[in-house]
């Protein structure tokens, strides 16, 4: 069997896969002057640089069918030209929604990509690109002066994605070299644990993945090897999380820097890396 690359028509389903949701902060205006509004689907142009205009029917009316119920959880990106609007991410759950019947989407209108930044979105989304190559393409949109955040916005995914994505380029040179003729047997995900895994288990952990080892047998593995705890006693900060929980329900999104919305994502991102090792 062929290796089979992973297709671009299949990004957006990567947030499910990881399990991520819209990054809320999104949801009120930032400094980058970026801001989130509901927009009307007849004013929403595709990308005349974007060639991909196949999509796969059932998959979206799967999508169609759960934005039906429940609407559109991450929005779409925009850019603002006269009086209408550029797709610059989520052509598929534009079709979707107006497969739905919907009229209208949530959609961050962003300000602030240079045209560069935006000439590098266009370019991974027009690429059958796999993972390794999706990595490349976001250290690209890095170097040329784009924010992690901004990042994540341009290409519809969560701020954690973007970080996983990266340390992809950090995996042994062995594994870089062998991934392109196995990235149609070992997906996106295993990639990801491998990644995260200490380095002295990346070898055995991509030997396992090359075999079609799921990811919960890679988990495993992570599990079985790793030091046991150091104490039985919950950690003094467990003890303090109602008080967090409280504290975190009582701000004021809006009124966040960018100081104080990095470091909630970071805090985030490690719980989340947490709970995933847990499984």
């Amino acid at each position: 069997m062929p290796p089979r690359k992973l297709n671009t028509a299949n990004l957006d389903e990567v947030d499910d896969l990881v399990k991520q949701t819209a990054d809320a902060v999104s949801l009120f205006a930032d400094d980058d002057g970026d801001f989130l509004k509901v927009v009307a689907l007849d004013l929403i142009d595709p990308n005349p640089n974007q060639p991909r205009r196949s999509f796969d029917p059932a998959d979206l009316d799967d999508l169609a069918r759960s934005i039906a119920a429940v609407g559109v959880i991450q929005p779409i990106l925009v850019t603002r030209v006269g009086d209408r609007y550029q797709l610059i991410a989520g052509e598929r759950r534009v079709r979707a929604s107006r497969l739905a019947g919907k009229t209208s989407i949530k959609a961050v209108v962003t300000r602030s990509a240079s045209p560069s930044v935006v000439a590098l979105v266009e370019n991974i989304q027009r690429a059958d690109l796999n993972a390794l190559e999706l990595a490349a393409g976001v250290r690209s949109m890095l170097d040329h002066h784009a924010t992690q955040r901004e990042v994540a916005r341009l290409l519809g995914k969560s701020d954690s994605f973007v970080s996983r994505a990266l340390k992809l380029l950090d995996l042994p040179a062995a594994i870089l070299e062998e991934y392109p003729e196995q990235s149609g047997q070992v997906s996106i995900n295993a990639m990801f644990e491998i990644a995260e895994a200490p380095r002295a288990l990346q070898g055995e952990l991509w030997q396992r993945a090359k075999e079609g080892a799921p990811i919960k047998a890679l988990r495993a593995v992570r599990r079985d090897t790793a030091p046991p705890p150091r104490s039985t006693t919950p950690a003094p900060i467990l003890r303090t999380l109602p008080k967090v929980a409280k504290g975190l329900a009582a701000l004021d999104a809006a009124a966040l820097n960018e100081a104080e919305v990095d470091a909630l994502q970071a805090l985030r991102d490690q719980i989340d890396a947490l709970l995933r090792h847990r499984r």
